[in-house]
Order: structure tokens, then C-alpha cells, then sequence
């Protein structure tokens, strides 16, 4: 990739003259998902995929950041207003993910590492339970396998065990009950979550967060009444959300696994995928003035994958 600016002064004198659209601010937006997306293709999956012996507070950190860049992948496939739905869901979703791992960074301590361990065994456990419990009084389906489950539920001592560690990370109510967690950390709302995280998460949240759910859940509370244009809008920002939080997926990796080390431009070519967007907007009204494009930040032999599994 080149991470130089192709404009000059001039450029955006001639760019001024030209009105933004709600369609260029999306295309502008998308282009910030596609350049993060480049990134890591070309330059740091190679060198994380390398790292060894990591520890199990990294593997973590990789775990949610490899989630994160599946959901920016499958943005990257959606760009028009038809999607702007799944847009949404995978916006909020990358949001959620983002935010895990920026809790799990602040927090120097192995108390974060041994929530999350936990909460995955309590939750597989929880699940399991509901499904035994539907089935119990009830015919299964032929193809439907419940021997795994029934003897999970019913091991007296893995109950016991799974008891003891929402015991130990989530306590107990006023009344002696178990605390079941709905999230691993202790803040078991997202907002208070983005605010122990601190204000650009929590404001993050209160801008996008309910717009994103009126989205991806049932119900005409963001559509009812509003005009065919407006829709580019709600594309654009899900891709300016999710651009954001994938940088700073970046930063906290960066942090957690010393990536400078192994990329000495490591702060420029952050800096530069934070201003791909501005400098798509201004391409966009260059390119409305009938110029060509001039934001070509792929070189020649970088061919970007139709189809990007990163793994």
C-alpha cells in the first residue's frame, strides 16, 4: 500500500465548489472500511499470523480482533442501501467487539482474562441447560442429538463447577441467588461499559447505539415516515462507526502485542487510514467535476481479494 497523500492545494480549491452528497459521504465512509480491510490483508496479518508463543491474555486480545476484522470483511461487501439492515447489525456488532477490547486493555490485571474464560463455560452451560429443559418433557426430533447435552446438564460436578465461578465473578443478588451474567465483565449494560471505557466510547454509544438496534431488531421505529435519502445517511454512519472502531482495534493490538517493533511506520500508517476518508470525500468531488481518481492507495501488484477470510 502507499500511505501518501495524492492531492494538492489546488485540488481542494477546485473540490470546494462541488456539493456534498449524502451518497458521497457514504461512498467516502466506505472507503475507510475498504483501506482498514487492505491493511490488514497486505500488511498485518502477515505479521501477526508470524507471532509465537503467545500468551493467554494475547490470544484473547486476537480472539475478539479476529472477530472484528470478520465483521469489517463483510462490510466491505456491502455497499449499497439495500444492505443498509446488515450494515447496521454488523456495526453495532463490531461496536460490542471493540469495546471488549478496549475493557480487556485497560484492565492491566488477569481479573478481565479469568471473566471472560469463565463467562464462556457459564454461558455454553446456560444454553445447554434451556435446550435440555424444552426437550425434556417433550419429543425430540430424529436428527436432533441431545446425548451430548443431557450428560453435560446432568454431570453433577461440571454444574457444581460452573456454579462456583458465577459465584466467584458475579456473586450473588440480595436475596442469595446467582447472579447469572449477560456480559463477562462486571458492567453488565453496554453503556456502562462504553463509560467505564471512557467519553469517545460512551459517546460513540449514545450517537449510533439505539439507531444501530432500531436497524438489526423487529419493528418500524427506524424507518417509519422517513425519506428515501435519508437511508445513504444511515449507511454512512454504521461505515464511519465501524471505520473508527476498527482503528482502534488497531491501536489496542498495536499496544498489547508491541507491533511498532515489528513496523517502524506503525504511527504513520494509522494516520493514514484515519484520514482515508476525508481525502475520499475530496476524490469524490474531484471526480464530480469529471476528473479521474486519484486516491489509488494499492499498488500495482496488490490485488484486492474478492472474498477475504481473515484466519
Amino acid at each position: 500500500m502507499r500511505f501518501e497523500c495524492p492531492f494538492s492545494e489546488q485540488d481542494r480549491v477546485r473540490a470546494q465548489g462541488v456539493p456534498l452528497t449524502a451518497r458521497m459521504l457514504a461512498n467516502a465512509q466506505f472507503e475507510g472500511i475498504r483501506a482498514s480491510l487492505c491493511y490488514w490483508v497486505f500488511h498485518l496479518k502477515p505479521i501477526m499470523q508470524a507471532l509465537l508463543n503467545r500468551k493467554p491474555r494475547e490470544q484473547t486480545i486476537l480472539g475478539l480482533f479476529y472477530r472484528a476484522i470478520r465483521y469489517v470483511a463483510s462490510i466491505r461487501r456491502l455497499n449499497a442501501v439495500v444492505h443498509f439492515q446488515v450494515i447496521a447489525s454488523a456495526a453495532r456488532s463490531l461496536f460490542e467487539l471493540g469495546l471488549d477490547m478496549a475493557l480487556l486493555s485497560q484492565d492491566k490485571t488477569d481479573d478481565s482474562l479469568g471473566r471472560i474464560q469463565a463467562f464462556t463455560r457459564v454461558e455454553r452451560h446456560r444454553v445447554a441447560k434451556k435446550i435440555y429443559e424444552f426437550y425434556e418433557n417433550r419429543v425430540a426430533p430424529l436428527d436432533h442429538d441431545l446425548s451430548g447435552i443431557q450428560a453435560f446438564v446432568r454431570d453433577s460436578a461440571n454444574t457444581a463447577e460452573v456454579e462456583a465461578l458465577v459465584e466467584k465473578h458475579w456473586g450473588r443478588d440480595k436475596n442469595g441467588k446467582l447472579v447469572w451474567p449477560k456480559h463477562w465483565s462486571a458492567f453488565q449494560d453496554t453503556r456502562g461499559r462504553a463509560r467505564r471505557v471512557g467519553d469517545p466510547w460512551e459517546e460513540r454509544y449514545v450517537q449510533n447505539y439505539y439507531k444501530l438496534s432500531w436497524h438489526m431488531h423487529s419493528g418500524l421505529a427506524g424507518v417509519a415516515g422517513i425519506p428515501g435519502d435519508l437511508f445513504d445517511v444511515f449507511t454512512s454512519e454504521a461505515f464511519q462507526l465501524s471505520h473508527d472502531v476498527i482503528l482502534d482495534c488497531y491501536r489496542i493490538v498495536g499496544e498489547e502485542l508491541h507491533l511498532a517493533r515489528a513496523i517502524p511506520e506503525w504511527t504513520d500508517h494509522l494516520d493514514f487510514l484515519e484520514h482515508v476518508v476525508g481525502m475520499a470525500f475530496l476524490d469524490g468531488r474531484l471526480q464530480a467535476l469529471g476528473e479521474p481518481a486519484k486516491l489509488l492507495y494499492l499498488e500495482p501488484h496488490e490485488r484486492e481479494p474478492d472474498f477475504c477470510q481473515p484466519v
